[in-house]
């Protein structure tokens, strides 16, 4: 059963996603349409290493595990292993991310199992 706590704090992060991917989109919108130069506004350069730096923390919340016993880091390490090679070798986010969250998965049922 949901409680409104727990609806709150979804709709919260839902709107905190979506104001961290639409509020730069529309904003450089803006700025490009009021631009005199016809290939648009550059984007400022804190809006350029956003992303990046988004990514960067959502990297080191996700390596981090819930306990350090064997049960919750080797999930967490071959996760980490799978998505590394699978970034090696097609050079993408899409494909490593979901090797990763498979391999964390199917360790974790495994050991947990």
């Amino acid at each position: 059963m949901m409680t409104s706590t727990l609806l709150g704090a979804i709709v919260v992060t839902a709107l905190g996603t979506w104001a961290m991917r639409a509020l730069p989109l529309l904003w450089m919108q803006r700025r490009r349409d009021s631009s005199a130069d016809p290939a648009g506004a550059t984007p400022p350069i804190w809006l350029v290493r956003l992303g990046p730096l988004l990514i960067a923390g959502l990297l080191g919340t996700s390596l981090v595990p819930a306990s350090l016993d064997a049960a919750h880091l080797v999930p967490t390490a071959l996760g980490l292993a799978a998505t590394l090679m699978c970034w090696a070798w097609v050079r993408g986010l899409g494909w490593p991310i979901m090797a990763g969250v498979a391999a964390f998965a199917l360790t974790h049922v495994l050991m947990m199992g």
